[in-house]
């Protein structure tokens, strides 16, 4: 018998009759009553946190009602009523969570028209802001300045459109993207044009509720539209290496190729690369041509032969001439951002002999004698009359300790003898002093004596070439 669907009552007869006979019947001997069940809510009972604008079903058993439903909610945990809606027994009401910041809400049910008939939350449950919540940028990327990307964030933590700025100082200063865009959990950024790199945040507000702010997890980077990204962390650099000059450019339109194509060179853009020594003038030691669909370059760079030095590098980029004419201007310069040392290779040369002080007698045979430790084992051998420049070759590419020098004929007092490692220039010796060089007598064959020669007669004059001197 379903008799919560009747309203309390105390005059309730019971009646009983033939359902072949309606008049074979009987009914109580006196009135009962029927006494409503005891309504019954089921959710939010306690513990939720619910956000603000959100919405939350409240729900109920619906056998324990008789009648619609009134719901109510209370922010101080019943001491106050504030009533949400009357609606149909249908168990469930989604209901728009107020803007009501509070740890000690209820929420209570009751029968239409008999309030006394009621039931609450078992326990408190809270109303919060929504916490926005970024995805992206959110720590740790590298972006290149006029780049595009998406910043994204959870659009089930947001409660209405978001205001979206960006700081490039670690949250120093604050720059606004947009006041104010759609919830839909993206939108697309074009990063700012940046003379050098900066480590930048994204700050996301809900605009109904400022207090409701998000920021990045961490710093990201955004780097200049043309950046080097070598040198950076390098402190030191051997000598005669090869280190790769490694470039990233932004893909943004402003530096396209003429009508975006590699078709002529002079269509391209251009890379000019250098270096420089301490704080010498930059030296040009190359060129590349930048291609529409290539954002990272690399170009190698032998060291230079300059222990105790510093060096850096920088790469100029430069428009391409079919838009911009010869000369065509730089699109924009970036170099490395420190300086690092040049060291020598590891690994010894030692010359032996001659190691200053020795005469050598042109026309003759002299062993150059050397050692080493931790060199590549094959050498270039030379001679020079300066201690730091020059190298006039002798011999590539030889094995072992020694080689017979066949000295050549030359008037010189100032000779060193220099040997170099033949797969790292940079590893070398040369003789602690300067050696002599002792030319040849010279030796006329013809005339020699006893020759009688006629007036006007042509004679050639015969000698050995090896004595003649080879001035230094």
């Amino acid at each position: 018998m379903e008799c919560n669907k009747y309203q309390f009552a105390k005059n309730i007869y019971i009646k009983v009759r033939d359902n072949q006979n309606n008049c074979r019947k009987d009914v109580s001997n006196a009135p009962n009553s029927i006494i409503p069940a005891q309504p019954i809510l089921t959710s939010p009972n306690g513990g939720e946190v619910w956000k603000v604008n959100s919405n939350q079903n409240i729900t109920w058993n619906t056998a324990t009602f008789y009648s619609s439903v009134v719901i109510e909610f209370s922010p101080d945990g019943g001491s106050n009523w504030n009533t949400v809606a009357t609606v149909a027994n249908t168990g469930s009401y989604s209901w728009t969570v107020p803007n009501a910041i509070t740890s000690t809400c209820i929420i209570r049910v009751s029968n239409n028209g008999n309030p006394s008939l009621f039931d609450t939350s078992n326990a408190n449950f809270t109303i919060n802001l929504p916490a926005p919540i970024i995805t992206s940028p959110n720590g740790g990327e590298t972006f290149t300045s006029m780049n595009s990307t998406n910043i994204t964030w959870d659009a089930s933590s947001v409660a209405s459109n978001v205001k979206i700025e960006y700081s490039l100082d670690s949250g120093n200063n604050w720059t606004l993207l947009v006041a104010s865009t759609s919830n839909t959990g993206t939108y697309p950024w074009t990063l700012p044009m940046i003379q050098e790199n900066r480590v930048a945040l994204i700050r996301l507000t809900n605009v109904s509720f400022p207090s409701a702010i998000d920021y990045s997890d961490a710093v990201f980077n955004i780097r200049p539209p043309v950046y080097v990204s070598v040198l950076n962390n390098i402190t030191t650099l051997t000598a005669c290496s090869t280190l790769n000059i490694n470039w990233q450019r932004t893909s943004n339109a402003n530096y396209n190729n003429y009508s975006s194509s590699d078709a002529a060179p002079s269509y391209r853009g251009k890379y000019e690369l250098y270096y420089k020594l301490d704080n010498g003038a930059w030296t040009n030691f190359a060129t590349e041509e930048n291609y529409q669909t290539t954002t990272s370059y690399s170009y190698p760079l032998v060291i230079p032969d300059n222990p105790g030095s510093t060096i850096k590098v920088m790469v100029i980029a430069k428009y391409n001439t079919q838009t911009y004419g010869s000369p065509a201007p730089n699109f924009w310069v970036d170099s490395s951002n420190a300086f690092a040392n040049i060291v020598p290779p590891t690994g010894t040369i030692t010359v032996t002999a001659p190691n200053g002080g020795i005469n050598l007698n042109a026309n003759t045979n002299y062993n150059i004698t050397w050692t080493a430790s931790g060199a590549s084992g094959f050498y270039d051998l030379g001679w020079s009359t300066s201690a730091t420049s020059g190298f006039n070759l002798i011999a590539s590419n030889i094995s072992g300790n020694n080689y017979n020098w066949a000295v050549p004929n030359m008037n010189s007092a100032s000779i060193f003898i220099k040997i170099r490692d033949y797969n790292n220039n940079c590893r070398k010796d040369a003789s602690n002093a300067a050696n002599a060089v002792i030319p040849a007598q010279p030796l006329l064959t013809s005339p020699n004596g006893g020759e009688v020669w006629t007036v006007n007669s042509s004679k050639v004059l015969r000698g050995i070439l090896q004595v003649f001197i080879l001035q230094s």
